[in-house]
């Protein structure tokens, strides 16, 4: 108990940094919008002594991430998307459900839709009746396409994808709209001129490689 009253207050030590934004908000330099890509919080950080593994858990940790000061007025103020990475769940999760990680899973998901899928574009209503809540809705939303896949690239025009925008901007991400087993690896030498991509299977089979120019 005392190990995660120590993490918490982490967390809102942490708070500290969104103080700065807020700042450069109270100086009228135009802000359009936070992005917050991933790590909102880390339900993982006591993953060998007592990690978040119920709904509750997983509540409180956003509750209390997203309930400090700075990033509660920021957030009040100016328009946020957030999306997770790992830690949401665990340190380089996949959709692995071997027996005893189905409850984990299900937890993290539920919590991370109740406080950072809830608000996105997916949700909102283009008529009275309109509830939908499905992915096509995020590649149909003005503000989110799909990129390219892996290996398609020299195929994909960006500039004719987002001809005459409606919008002052557009996020193109270049990853899954639904999370899979696949899992990815990413190897940086010093001095590297390269970055080494490696795609594996959820077995931890090699599936594809790639040298993308630093």
């Amino acid at each position: 108990m005392l190990l995660k009253w120590i993490i918490h207050w982490g967390e809102e030590s942490g708070d500290k940094a969104f103080r700065s934004i807020l700042d450069q908000v109270d100086r009228q330099v135009r802000t359009d919008f936070l992005l917050m890509v991933g790590d909102q919080i880390y339900a993982d950080d006591l993953s060998n002594i007592d990690p978040d593994d119920r709904l509750d858990e997983f509540l409180k940790r956003y509750r209390t991430a997203l309930s400090q000061p700075f990033i509660r007025k920021l957030m009040g103020r100016i328009p946020t998307y957030m999306i997770l990475d790992d830690h949401e769940i665990k340190d380089a999760w996949t959709m692995d459900m071997r027996p005893g990680r189905e409850t984990l899973y299900a937890a993290a998901m539920s919590a991370y839709q109740s406080y950072q899928v809830i608000h996105g574009p997916a949700f909102v209503p283009e008529g009275p009746d309109d509830v939908s809540r499905t992915p096509t809705r995020y590649i149909s939303s003005p503000f989110f396409f799909p990129g390219p896949r892996q290996g398609q690239e020299a195929r994909f025009d960006l500039a004719a994808t987002i001809a005459n925008p409606p919008h002052d901007f557009r996020i193109a991400a270049h990853g899954p709209i639904r999370g899979d087993d696949n899992f990815t690896r990413v190897s940086l030498d010093r001095g590297a001129t390269t970055m080494k991509v490696e795609l594996f299977d959820r077995k931890g089979g090699l599936l594809e490689t790639a040298d993308l120019p630093l």
